[in-house]
């Protein structure tokens, strides 16, 4: 295995080979494991980046609020919770990770032409990601609240607050931790 003969090696020579034998092998094992841990914890790390980004970062912009929910996606489910509250005010967020932009906009379009039991036209906004759409409630809501849904590549974010103003303004910052990635 060494590329010579080891009959003539001493039985004390032929023992050292065995331990040099078996550093290298674990070595080599640990070697292999340590690539595999790396490579697992960079995936872990980019999911968990998005959720930590959005919540830190919009908390920091936001200090009156209060970060009062945040659900991880697990398994196969892809939709991902945070929401804030500051006094009468709230938002709600739900942001999914598609894994293609043309995904991420299906989904979008599909969610603004779901069934709903009081019919709202969504109103197209321009400067708000790849595409936005905005709806204030009505009837059955309290006065004000705010459905926004936006896509920014291939994450869509459905966020529902107690305002347009606050549902605009934080869809802002979303944005601004998404484009970071």
């Amino acid at each position: 295995m060494l590329g010579f003969n080891t009959t003539r090696i001493s039985p004390r020579g032929r023992g050292q080979i065995a331990i040099f034998r078996g550093a290298m092998l674990l070595a080599l094992l640990l070697l292999s494991l340590s690539g595999t841990l790396v490579t697992v914890g960079q995936e872990n790390l980019q999911e968990k980046n998005l959720m930590d980004r959005l919540a830190d970062g919009v908390s920091a912009k936001e200090p009156t609020f209060r970060l009062v929910s945040r659900l991880k996606a697990r398994g196969e489910d892809i939709s991902n919770l945070l929401g804030w509250k500051s006094d009468d005010d709230f938002v709600s967020v739900t942001f999914y990770e598609y894994k293609s932009p043309a995904e991420a906009a299906r989904h979008l379009q599909a969610t603004l032409k779901a069934p709903v039991s009081v019919i709202s036209e969504p109103v197209k906004l321009n400067g708000l990601g790849d595409e936005a759409y905005i709806i204030v409630h009505r009837a059955y809501s309290k006065p004000g609240s705010t459905s926004l849904f936006f896509r920014r590549a291939n994450v869509m974010v459905s966020l529902y607050a107690s305002s347009p103003h606050l549902a605009k303004r934080f869809a802002g910052h979303l944005l601004n931790e998404i484009d970071h990635r």
